[in-house]
Parts: structure tokens; C-alpha cells; sequence
């Protein structure tokens, strides 16, 4: 089943700042992919470069969601206030 979902994230890595962004480029230029972590969750992300400006940083990433997987619509920075993130309608 396809939903529409918009996910809300903070950088899941203890290095943060700088740091996270370099530790992760390295990641994937070395084979990884990008994934968003949420809640716990992994999620595969598609199309892998959307997310390249991104790298360790907290996103807001709209897209549909099938299962673990999103194919991002559109992803942008999103400063975290500790606030939860909305659910997706029909959750």
C-alpha cells in the first residue's frame, strides 16, 4: 500500500554538526546508501540523490512511502525543536 507521508528526522549520529555530514559523505562514497532513521525505524530513500546536501543533518522529507521504502518528492533541512512530528493521514 502507497501512502503520502511527510517525516520529520534529527541527524541519527553522536558526532553531530560537521562531523556527521563528513562521517556519512564517507559512508557513501564508499558504497552506502542513505537512510532515514526515525523513531527507530530505517527507511530506504530513493532517489539516493535528493539527499546528498543532507548528509547527518535533521530533514523534512515528503514523498510516498511503500513498507520501508520512500521515493522522495522533495527533502529540506528542518532545524529539530523537540516537537513530535505529525503522522501521515490514515495512520
Amino acid at each position: 500500500m502507497l501512502k503520502k507521508v511527510v517525516i520529520l528526522t534529527a541527524a541519527f549520529l553522536v558526532l553531530g554538526g560537521a562531523e556527521a555530514a563528513t562521517c556519512v559523505a564517507k559512508c557513501v562514497a564508499g558504497g552506502s546508501k542513505y537512510v532515514l532513521v526515525s523513531k527507530g525505524k530505517v527507511y530506504q530513500l530513493d532517489p539516493q540523490d535528493k539527499f546528498a546536501d543532507f548528509a547527518g543533518k535533521s530533514v523534512k522529507v515528503t514523498g510516498t512511502m511503500s513498507g520501508e521504502s520512500i521515493t522522495a518528492e522533495s527533502v529540506e533541512a528542518h532545524a529539530h525543536t523537540g516537537k513530535k512530528a505529525e503522522k501521515p493521514s490514515g495512520q
